[in-house]
């Protein structure tokens, strides 16, 4: 906060606002102005960096068009999409090079995925396994019924697991063969490599069942019930494998298809938030959960309460933006995104949180630098460079109530300062404390930017506009439009004192 004198003569005072923080959903938006470090009420289809800087999200193009909704997405080797797709009768599998299984499962089916040995494998509860080879669909050739909910990939095995009843059993294959399991294997098999079963139904003491499968570092296959988490050690030795007691994980899992590996850790939703699973900073050795939502738990309930079944929930980490994005699809057509932008260090008070509607995306898969995203009627391709975007979101973004200092005396502004840098158009409105709005303002935002990036200083690009109201409070909602790349660095008030 400065003071200044007005060309007319009259005493200004500045409040700044920089240094964003992202969404913050635990307190009312009467009691956020902080000034610096300042939280959101609201930041749709844009996030704030490390730096604390609003960046709009970037576009997308186009990949291949679709007659129903993606509901889960995968690759095949480095370029070829393969995804389930929701049609009018059913679920079908379907492959870019037309490769399809059409109505191979129930419209509403939860569908799973992983590559193991060259194929791409998928899995549905109730369901025969399902291997896409680059060519065509093929069913599991075990002579038993393989019809998992979850599957994972972990030392050379595939693990399956929430087959027909088998809630708490988890099916390991044999060494380098994802069709050879148990049921297939000789009674008087003794090779280490063999396939082999084990039951955590003893190991969790209750009547909870298996909801997701997590790989955590190279060698710990992660089991997740409703409450609770069981971590084996794996080998491709049969007599190696065993339970690791220093890993402690006392919340479960909604959804297998929200557990991914994150940096060095694995991420998950529970009903009740977000959760990390890392080691200890301290020694190294003993590992448990980190809670990653307190700040948004509230709309993280809201958004879980809008699903009718909890398993459709999907998540999706975009390692090159440090991003880890929830998918809430409340039907076919619209979906609900929740993303945590991750702080280059270990800081969990630098992590912010976003939201996002854009195309109304519902899954997501990335390989080599190239990530897709599904949804009704498309398959997108997310883009880094402007010349590739067939389209960029509306990004929205509110601030709470600023009071400047004080809550109960009148303030008069003069003028407001935007800092802003980047291409395209911002249309910010301006509302009192009860809401009422009190003016609109356009800035069209021109920089030539060299190579996308934006300038490390961009103090010379500021914006002013008169801002004559009398109020309480001030608060302001921001929308960023038009094809190009936008940052807002910070918001300035001019108030007559």
């Amino acid at each position: 906060m400065s003071s200044t004198l007005a060309p007319s003569g009259v005493k200004l005072t500045t409040h700044s606002y920089h240094n964003f923080q992202g969404i913050d959903s635990s307190r009312d938006k009467t009691s956020l102005d902080t000034g610096d470090e300042q939280h959101l009420v609201g930041c749709i289809n844009a996030y704030t960096d490390w730096r604390g800087a609003i960046v709009r999200d970037n576009g997308a193009k186009v990949r291949r068009t679709t007659i129903g909704t993606i509901r889960h997405l995968n690759f095949y080797g480095r370029d070829l999409a393969v995804w389930a797709e929701t049609q009018d009768e059913g679920t079908a599998l379907i492959a870019e090079n037309g490769a399809i299984l059409t109505d191979i499962y129930d419209v509403d089916a939860v569908v799973t995925s992983t590559v193991f040995g060259g194929e791409t494998i998928f899995a549905s509860r109730s369901n025969q396994l399902e291997y896409f080879n680059g060519t065509e669909f093929r069913q599991s050739t075990s002579e038993a019924l393989q019809d998992p909910a979850y599957l994972l990939t972990i030392q050379n095995r595939l693990v399956i697991a929430g087959g027909s009843g088998s809630a708490t059993k988890v099916k390991v294959s044999r060494v380098d063969d994802a069709m050879i399991f148990p049921e297939d294997e000789s009674p008087d098999a003794t090779q280490v490599t063999k396939a082999i079963y084990f039951d955590i139904g003893n190991v969790i003491g209750n009547q909870g069942s298996i909801r997701g499968l997590g790989k955590f570092e190279n060698s710990r296959l992660v089991i997740f019930t409703e409450d609770q988490g069981v971590v084996y050690e794996m080998s491709t030795d049969n007599e190696k494998i065993a339970i690791d007691d220093s890993i402690i994980i006392n919340a479960g899992t909604i959804s297998h298809n929200t557990i991914k590996e994150v940096g060095d850790g694995v991420f998950f939703c529970a009903r009740d938030g977000v959760y990390r699973l890392v080691r200890s900073s301290t020694n190294g050795i003993t590992a448990n959960i980190e809670p990653m939502s307190a700040k948004v738990s509230r709309l993280y309930r809201q958004l879980i309460n809008q699903v009718t079944n909890p398993e459709d929930i999907s998540a999706h980490y975009d390692q090159d933006e440090h991003q880890y994005h929830i998918f809430f699809p409340r039907s076919n057509s619209i979906c609900s995104r929740l993303s945590l932008t991750l702080a280059p260090s270990d800081d969990a008070d630098e992590n912010k949180w976003s939201m996002g509607d854009f195309q109304n995306i519902q899954c997501a898969a990335a390989l080599g630098g190239v990530t897709m995203f599904g949804n009704n009627g498309q398959i997108w391709e997310y883009r880094y460079e402007d010349e590739e975007v067939d389209e960029y979101p509306e990004a929205v973004v509110t601030t709470p109530i600023l009071w400047h200092g004080t809550m109960t005396e009148i303030k008069q502004s003069h003028s407001m300062l935007i800092q802003a840098t980047g291409e395209g158009d911002l249309e910010i409105e301006v509302y009192d404390d009860n809401g009422r709005l009190m003016s609109a303002h356009a800035f069209q935002i021109q920089d030539e930017s060299v190579d996308n990036e934006f300038p490390d200083v961009p103090l010379n690009r500021q914006f002013n506009r008169k801002l004559e109201h009398r109020y309480r409070g001030i608060q302001f909602r921001i929308k960023m439009k038009g094809k190009g790349l936008i940052q807002i660095l910070g918001i300035a008030i001019n108030v007559k004192t």
